[in-house]
């Protein structure tokens, strides 16, 4: 993947707050990132689809 892909792909998960930037005071300047408290909420989530999935082809039957 070139860099200016990836670098436009990070860019674009900072505004929904999944991921945030570190910068440091170097040249060049080095960007590390991180991930919020967003994605580690998401994992109980995942859990549920199985139970919603299976209950709504219950309700359709």
């Amino acid at each position: 993947m070139a860099a200016s892909v990836l670098s436009q792909t990070l860019k674009h998960l900072q505004p929904p707050a999944i991921l945030k930037p570190h910068l440091f005071p170097q040249t060049p300047l080095p960007i590390q990132y991180s991930l919020t408290h967003i994605p580690h909420s998401l994992p109980p989530l995942f859990h549920q689809i199985p139970n919603s999935s299976s209950q709504s082809i219950t309700l359709q039957s």
